[in-house]
């Protein structure tokens, strides 16, 4: 799994395609000027939806997580996740 800040990837087609072929667990932590604590904060706040799509969606798995939702690329589209408690 890689847990990252680095939202420019996930725009990419060559580095999507990348992540996709090695069947990565891309998990993108893209909400902006965030402190560390804050970071870890949006984290854990979201980490149970995290987790939901971790162990039911297949690799390769790309999600971004922001503030307010996480969403997981689905083909060719962007998905809200439902959040779970």
């Amino acid at each position: 799994m890689i847990l990252t800040k680095d939202k420019e990837i996930r725009r990419e087609p060559v580095e999507i395609e990348a992540l996709r072929r090695v069947k990565a667990r891309y998990i993108c932590l893209s909400a902006g000027r965030m402190r560390g604590d804050e970071q870890a904060a949006c984290l854990l706040h979201h980490w149970m939806t995290i987790d939901s799509l971790v162990i039911n969606k297949r690799a390769p798995l790309l999600v971004t997580v922001t503030r307010t939702h996480v969403q997981w690329l689905d083909g060719g589209a962007w998905r809200v996740a439902k959040r779970k408690r």
